[in-house]
């Protein structure tokens, strides 16, 4: 007898078995690393493994942070996001950090999520944070703000790379969601980010948003990026936020804040795997 060969039906949330009925989501294989990777982190989030949930406001939002607002069960972590009123906001949200996982200066991350997008909500499900070698540099592998979609002609995801917070320098690039397999922004996707040497890419589902390398620096780019993420021996980690509403440094365009009926909304992420080079 032959051995059973597995094979997949493209369906809209992604690969489902037509042995097993699983599905997988696009650009994501949930058991083996992808070539040249190893797997030094991977979480469910069942049950929380050291991330830090933090109590603040933040200047460029118009929610508070508080670690009520963050669980950990069988659909993975998840951030609430309430209309109440605390630390003078008129809205909570919440904002975890992995600083117990050193991420590699080359790494690969893959992040599995369900972002909100009603009005005034700013989801960003995971970004990167230096946790050595000086405070410059942030790794934003996806963020969305429903308010800005008018201006980029639908719903959009957005990866930008800083410099520092002193200078505000960073580059920034997009891609809607009507070109991935499935377009509908508030369906499971996979996030994925790719930093090696000189170079950062960004995708979603296996679509690629954008590569930056050392072949299309500008020259802006080029000035700064090697000071930053070319430090030898720098290590990153990992922050998951939901932010919600314009804050006091306001926010251009429709629906920055939450519509006047609106109570609730969620952040869950699925799963997170982060990879080093197998070298």
């Amino acid at each position: 007898m032959n051995p059973l060969e597995e094979s997949y039906l493209a369906t809209p949330t992604g690969w489902r078995s037509f042995h097993t009925g699983t599905i997988v989501p696009y650009g994501y294989d949930e058991d083996n690393p992808p070539a040249g990777w190893r797997t030094i982190y991977d979480s469910s989030f069942a049950s929380n493994d050291g991330w830090t949930a933090r109590q603040e406001t933040q200047s460029n939002d118009n929610s508070y942070n508080h670690p009520d607002n963050v669980e950990y069960g069988a659909r993975g972590m998840v951030i609430h996001g309430r209309r109440e009123t605390r630390g003078n906001r008129p809205y909570t949200s919440g904002d975890v950090t992995g600083q117990h996982i050193a991420v590699p200066n080359y790494f690969r991350a893959e992040v599995t999520t369900t972002l909100p997008i009603e009005s005034g909500m700013w989801p960003c499900p995971l970004w990167f944070r230096p946790l050595s070698h000086g405070d410059s540099g942030e790794i934003d592998v996806v963020e969305t703000w429903p308010y800005d979609w008018g201006r980029w002609g639908g719903p959009v995801m957005i990866s930008t790379i800083h410099e520092n917070y002193t200078t505000g320098r960073k580059e920034g690039a997009t891609r809607l969601y009507s070109a991935l397999p499935n377009p509908d922004p508030a369906a499971v996707h996979t996030y994925v980010v790719e930093k090696t040497y000189r170079r950062m890419r960004f995708e979603c589902d296996g679509v690629l948003i954008y590569e930056w390398n050392d072949s299309n620096f500008n020259p802006t780019l080029r000035s700064w990026y090697d000071s930053v993420y070319e430090i030898s021996g720098r290590t990153w980690y990992p922050r998951i936020t939901l932010q919600i509403g314009a804050g006091n440094e306001g926010t251009a365009g429709n629906n920055a804040e939450p519509d006047p009926g609106w109570q609730h909304s969620e952040v869950v992420v699925h799963r997170l795997k982060i990879y080093e080079q197998d070298i």
